[in-house]
């Protein structure tokens, strides 16, 4: 594998100020890219970031082809799997739902709209059919997301840097453009709803993609955010051989203080910011993997006997209001 050249990060992103190792030595644990890697953290904001971390221009020889060809066969298929449940939990149109009479009054049910749209309500907005509404997914992979809203009967566009995945996207029938959001020409105030998932954490500047994603948002729509979280029960128990770390694919973890820093800094106004304890089972798996061998793979790996008590360990501290979860679910609005 190619050497990738790196940059020393020593300053905080939010706060400007120096921080402090907080692990050292750290390498690719998936795809063994070349390179030693730390992680530093600001002692003001929480923030963590990877330290030294790939030259921008270098960042996607960190993605190689497996990278993409195991996330399409991930949880975001799903989505697809829950068309009907889409329908019927009312945010969908109703011509494809095999019970359509049923959809205003199951709706109703908060239960039933989390099981029905994968606990991605948000991400998952009311069809209106007299609405021009776009969706744009930025980091869209390869298009799982934005195949369902299109099938939704949704506007969609991808964002999406690799051109592997850009290329499986098309496939579906999802229009994608194969770059980067500054450079994908989209209008002012064009988008009903802009989703970032599992993406922030992954770019160089988390600021100037927050910042375009203002530009091309109308009036009131909505940014839709998940990322991992740095103060996940995940963390606090694996701690450097947690999975979510992934150096040196992700080059910032957050937590919810220095996330909402950053979007109202940028703009925007918090609708709903909270940690949710969603794939801590599969994280627990992979970090317990990198504890055994030190490494761990893109696809599933073996379920752990402690998977269990510890998804249910980490749920109680999130219904406990402690911000614990393994990743943040973060709602921001264009005032």
């Amino acid at each position: 594998m190619k050497e990738i050249r790196v940059k020393n990060i020593h300053d905080c992103l939010i706060c400007t100020l120096p921080g402090n190792t907080l692990y050292k030595g750290l390498k690719d644990r998936l795809f063994n890219t070349p390179g030693i890697f730390n992680i530093k953290q600001c002692q003001s904001c929480g923030l963590l970031w990877l330290d030294p971390r790939p030259e921008d221009e270098d960042i996607p020889l960190c993605y190689p082809e497996g990278y993409f060809r195991a996330i399409d066969g991930g949880a975001a298929k799903q989505y697809l799997e829950r068309h009907e449940s889409l329908v019927i939990s009312g945010h969908a149109k109703d011509n494809t739902a095999f019970f359509p009479c049923l959809g205003e009054v199951f709706r109703r049910f908060a239960s039933v709209r989390s099981w029905a749209t994968y606990a991605e309500g948000r991400a998952v907005p009311r069809y209106k059919s007299d609405q021009d509404g776009l969706v744009i997914d930025v980091g869209c992979g390869t298009g799982n997301y934005l195949k369902t809203m299109q099938d939704l009967g949704w506007k969609v566009t991808g964002i999406e840097p690799s051109p592997i995945a850009a290329a499986i996207a098309r496939n579906k029938g999802v229009h994608v453009f194969c770059g980067t959001l500054d450079r994908a020409g989209l209008a002012d105030a064009s988008a009903e709803l802009v989703l970032l998932s599992h993406v922030i954490e992954h770019v160089a500047d988390p600021g100037a993609v927050i910042k375009e994603c203002f530009r091309i948002l109308k009036h009131s729509g909505k940014l839709i955010v998940r990322t991992p979280n740095s103060r996940s029960y995940g963390h606090t128990v694996f701690k450097s051989d947690y999975y979510h770390l992934d150096p040196p694919r992700h080059l910032f973890l957050f937590c919810e203080k220095n996330l909402s820093m950053i979007f109202k800094a940028n703009g925007f106004k918090i609708v709903d910011l909270r940690t949710i304890p969603r794939g801590c089972r599969s994280s627990y798996d992979h970090s317990m993997a990198i504890v055994k061998r030190g490494n761990t793979a893109m696809h599933a790996e073996a379920q752990e006997k402690g998977r269990i008590l510890f998804a249910a360990s980490e749920s109680i501290r999130c219904l406990l209001g402690m911000d614990s979860g393994e990743e943040i679910a973060l709602v921001a609005q264009k005032a």
